[in-house]
């Protein structure tokens, strides 16, 4: 193997192992690359080479003589092991080498690529030996912000640590430490251990200062809190009680006094710290479930809102495309995005119109977990039956785009059309009923269409009215 091909295949072996983000990182080498030049680099000797008589250099001969004792290494154990027997000055000779090779320079982008990646990677490994330390720096960096966010997390510190040791000089520098604490259990909503962390701080003072500077700090907050309590009016009373010569009275008192010593004794026992700590678990496992309560409750609304757009949709569908595409495709996707809006409004209608459906789910949302999927297949079912004749669909259509149906195949303009009539018939039968008034007919009905029961005596007959079997349509063949 050359040294030009030793070199060029380090490079390759460089290239193949160097994280990108190296370059980022060690940009500022750029100004310090060796040139190619240099008279170190043109000579061709390298930094503790010794040349052969043929010109060869000694690392180069050990490379081929280490080449034919391990013919059976790996070609990547090979190109490491040569690759770590060249000095940067022959790599960088070799790279001059092959620029040179070509009197036109072709090579020349290639060669200073080549050339910036191994001298960055270079310098890259002084600081960082290994790609991994260099991947666990930066993940450092980025988990705290970079290079700022390290700089004010080493600054909080240092700041922490002078309130700290300063606190004895001055009281003002203990509250600024204290402020700085209460303020990021704030901010991390765990001001809950506030009072873990001052129980703990006047046991350690207690353990770690001595009775007298324990007593200094707890006695005033002793005296404070059997004053707000009330205890030093109830030894007043007492006191007062006894010089009336009102013993009763003063024995009462007295007790009162004891049994709320006793509660505070109590209340400050470990038994009861881990009761009220074990509320607060209780408390926090309630909200938890509340919330695994909400999350699986908004799953099934998202799950069924799914299944719905799915079923609309195909419903949509042909409408869409066929002889019908021309006409929707001209529209633009907001008009469709709007149609398809509307529809869905309607769909929505008709599940809370729909009693026994609501009816049903009111029962099953009382065990969601178990009712899921019936919820579920329930919802889907509703949607299909709501959209399976084509009615709910083309009546949306129509209402937004009165020409869109009239944009189709001669069979589909013709179901089209018999649609637009049964829906007009609907209509004109709702009126009739709810008027009393009869729907004009063009021909008077066959003697045999006609509901003679409702007009045993033919009074409506004569006068040109009758109702209808089947439908119970009431018509007139009169203007």
């Amino acid at each position: 193997m050359s040294a030009l091909d030793s070199a060029i295949s380090t490079v390759d072996a460089v290239l193949a192992t160097t994280d990108t983000t190296v370059n980022a990182e060690v940009s500022n080498v750029d100004a310090e690359i060796t040139p190619l030049d240099t008279p170190e680099v043109a000579e061709g000797k390298a930094e503790g080479e010794e040349q052969t008589e043929g010109g060869e250099s000694k690392a180069e001969g050990e490379t081929q003589d280490s080449k034919e004792g391990s013919e059976q290494k790996s070609e990547e154990q090979k190109l490491a092991e040569a690759a770590s027997k060249l000095s940067p000055d022959s790599v960088r000779k070799a790279l001059r080498e092959w620029r040179d090779s070509d009197p036109e320079h072709k090579n020349a982008a290639i060669v200073k690529a080549l050339h910036g990646a191994y001298e960055r990677w270079n310098a890259a490994k002084e600081v960082f030996p290994t790609v991994a330390e260099m991947r666990t720096a930066k993940e450092f960096l980025q988990g705290h912000g970079g290079v700022e966010g390290v700089t004010n997390y080493i600054a909080n510190i240092d700041e922490t640590d002078k309130l700290l040791y300063s606190a004895g000089e001055d009281i003002k520098n203990a509250d600024q430490l204290w402020s700085n604490i209460v303020d990021d259990l704030k901010n991390e909503g765990k001001l809950e251990a506030l009072p873990n962390i001052a129980q703990s701080l006047l046991a350690n003072l207690e353990q770690h200062a001595g009775s007298e500077a324990f007593a200094e700090v707890a006695v005033p907050v002793i005296a404070r809190g059997l004053q707000d309590s009330g205890a030093t009016r109830a030894v007043n009373a007492i006191w007062t009680a006894l010089n009336e010569g009102k013993t009763g009275e003063a024995k009462e008192l007295l007790k009162g006094l004891g049994n709320w010593m006793s509660d505070m004794l109590q209340r400050g026992s470990s038994e009861k710290k881990a009761e009220r700590q074990l509320t607060k678990l209780e408390a926090a496992k309630q909200e938890f479930e509340v919330s695994k309560q909400k999350e699986f409750t908004a799953s099934i609304g998202k799950e069924a809102s799914s299944s719905t757009i799915k079923i609309v949709g195909k419903a949509l569908a042909p409408y869409l495309n066929g002889a019908y595409k021309a006409y929707s495709s001209s529209l633009g996707k907001p008009a469709l995005r709007t149609l398809a809006a509307a529809l869905m409004d309607k769909v929505q209608t008709g599940m809370v119109a729909d009693k026994a459906y609501q009816t049903q789910m009111k029962a099953l949302w009382a065990r969601p977990q178990e009712n899921k999927q019936k919820m579920l297949d329930l919802t889907a079912q509703l949607v299909e039956k709501l959209v399976k004749d084509g009615t709910l669909v083309r009546n949306t259509i129509s209402e937004h785009y009165p020409s869109w149906l009239k944009s189709g195949s001669p069979a589909m303009q013709r179901q089209a059309a018999r649609a637009e009539r049964e829906a007009a018939q609907k209509k004109a039968d709702a009126t009739s009923k709810a008027t009393g008034k009869p729907q004009y007919v063009p021909s008077k009905p066959a003697w045999d269409s006609i509901d003679w029961d409702k007009d045993p005596k033919q009074v409506l007959y004569i006068t040109g009215k009758a109702y209808l079997k089947g439908s119970g349509r009431f018509v007139t063949w009169r203007k």
